[in-house]
């Protein structure tokens, strides 16, 4: 696909805010990244940007092109750009928290945008799939080839490979959330894994607690550990977070509303109806060097149909969790 250089009115218009002018007396800004199939909407309209909001903080947000179902080295590049929008607001350094696949997406744009990384204090990765999903590859076979966005969250991926290459710089402040109950992203504990980042699951602090893969967006641990990587410096610290593990969800969020996130799931299967490859494109030209061990086309053949079969065996419980049920309201 080559080296893609996206127009500056498609750059420009991903970039929006809930408010036009911000507040000067803001924390700072805050730039959302939502994962494949996902807006804003989906993904933060209904939790991070009122609750970050109400903290005092200046919310924006990137929608990469295709809803980002196209290729994540692509979307990475509107991620820099609105991370140099959102820095002029304010002229403040930006932290920016991106969800399931916003992450690896992200990070493309950090590790690869020198500016755009100067400009961050915080990358705070939820549910990230930063190294792939064993996931991914039981889905192509199903289909019988990969749209490009699926072919980069294989493990072995070239673009896994880049994107891991190197840390972040020492700068940047990086946390990443996890749940080990997410049946969206599988091995989690390996799939999460930031180089240098703090990295935690629900579970390390929480074990009464099993959020899924959209349930972890109202999980009140996650959030406690977002809001203390934003309001100190270096990355969440758990015993700083003042955390309760009876509380399951995050500051106004109702049990009974939380199934109409479901309502993403399409979206999110709707990336197989992106066109398909037999093999990974090549990642672009500046990144080429960060692969170590290239795949030849159709050498990348391995996955874990059996984690796949558990994820489907209940969606529900896959995607938002158990610990978002009838465990009360922390309103």
């Amino acid at each position: 696909m080559g080296d893609y250089v996206p127009p500056q009115e498609e750059l420009d218009a991903a970039f929006r805010c809930v408010h036009d002018t911000p507040d000067p007396s803001a924390v700072k800004t805050v730039v959302l990244v939502p994962g494949v199939g996902a807006d804003e909407q989906h993904s933060f309209a209904w939790n991070y940007i009122p609750q970050l909001g109400a903290e005092g903080f200046d919310i924006c947000w990137v929608s990469p092109p295709r809803n980002g179902r196209g290729d994540m080295t692509q979307a990475g590049l509107y991620v820099a750009h609105g991370v140099k929008l959102a820095q002029a607001r304010l002229g403040k350094n930006v932290s920016v928290i991106g969800h399931s696949a916003g992450p690896p997406v992200s990070m493309w744009g950090l590790r690869y945008d020198e500016e755009a990384a100067s400009l961050v204090d915080d990358f705070i990765a939820v549910a990230g799939a930063v190294r792939g999903t064993t996931l991914v590859e039981p889905a192509c076979q199903a289909v019988g080839a990969c749209p490009v966005v699926a072919w980069q969250m294989h493990p072995q991926s070239n673009f896994v490979q880049a994107l891991n290459a190197r840390p972040l710089p020492d700068s940047i402040s990086v946390t990443s959330i996890y749940s080990r109950t997410d049946g969206g992203i599988q091995p989690a504990d390996e799939v999460s894994a930031i180089r240098g980042a703090e990295n935690i699951a629900v579970q390390d602090i929480c074990a009464n607690q099993a959020p899924g893969h959209l349930g972890i967006l109202a999980n009140n641990t996650a959030y406690r550990l977002v809001l203390d990587a934003l309001n100190n410096p270096g990355p969440a610290n758990p015993e700083r977070a003042g955390i309760d593990c009876s509380t399951h969800l995050a500051p106004g969020l109702v049990a009974a509303e939380l199934p109409q996130l479901l309502g993403a799931v399409p979206e999110y299967l709707s990336a197989l109806g992106e066109p398909r490859f037999e093999s990974e494109p090549e990642v672009p030209g500046y990144a080429r060097a960060d692969v170590t061990n290239p795949t030849e086309p159709g050498e990348i053949a391995s996955g874990s149909s059996v984690r796949a079969q558990d994820a489907s065996s209940t969606l529900v419980g896959a995607m938002l969790g158990s610990s978002v049920g009838a465990t009360g309201s922390s309103r």
